[in-house]
């Protein structure tokens, strides 16, 4: 997987509200990309989206990111998985 494609995964979502910053975003893609070659292995995306899912926790406990934010990525992802 392309280091773009994680981050329109992660990041292209209109919907999400957050209020992360271009250089927080590519700090972000190098904990995925660790030898920095633009290509995302299985290791490096299990690695990277495991430090993702921790950085959140941290700024959900902070309240930097509001919680009605993972919210409607939630209810962006039923739609798009048709969950019910």
């Amino acid at each position: 997987m392309l280091a773009s494609e994680v981050r329109e995964l992660l990041f292209g979502n209109k919907m999400t509200d957050t209020n992360i910053k271009e250089e927080q975003i590519a700090d972000l893609l190098k904990a995925f990309d660790r030898n920095g070659d633009q290509i995302i292995t299985k290791e490096e995306f299990v690695t990277g989206l495991t430090e993702y899912i921790n950085q959140t926790k941290h700024a959900l406990d902070r309240q930097y990111l509001p919680k009605e934010s993972l919210s409607n990525m939630y209810k962006v992802y039923r739609l798009m998985h048709d969950v019910t």
